[in-house]
């Protein structure tokens, strides 16, 4: 006498397989899903936005708040880095004005940047 097999789900069941009544979605299925392309601007859009409004929120009063930034590495010695954590750190904390190291590094910039003059004798030192 041989003994009894269990009787085990087949592999459609285990994985989800083209199992009863599953088929593959059409392509006009899969186009009516796909959201509209002027809906996903808007929603990155917004989410910018929000995020720009995040980065203002504890700027200085007064400030412009700025909508639209570009990303930018730039490579800084070591002491400059510290310096700029400090000035953040500094501006928390005697000041409760809450800032990006982003938002420092370019309110120093903006002046500096239109006199060319003067940029030339910055790098010149």
């Amino acid at each position: 006498m041989s003994p009894k097999r269990a009787a085990l789900p087949g592999k459609d069941a285990l994985f989800g397989g083209r199992g009863e009544g599953r088929r593959e979605p059409g392509v006009a299925e899969v186009e009516a899903s796909r959201e509209p392309v002027s809906a996903t601007v808007k929603t990155e859009a917004a989410e910018q936005a929000r995020e720009a409004d995040a980065l203002t929120a504890g700027a200085a009063p007064g400030a412009e708040p700025e909508t639209r930034h570009v990303q930018m590495c730039v490579w800084v010695d070591p002491e400059v880095a510290e310096e700029v954590d400090r000035a953040r750190a500094r501006l928390l904390m005697e000041h409760g004005v809450k800032v990006t190291k982003s938002q420092i590094v370019e309110a120093i910039l903006r002046p500096v940047l239109p006199e060319t003059e003067a940029v030339l004798r910055l790098l010149a030192e």
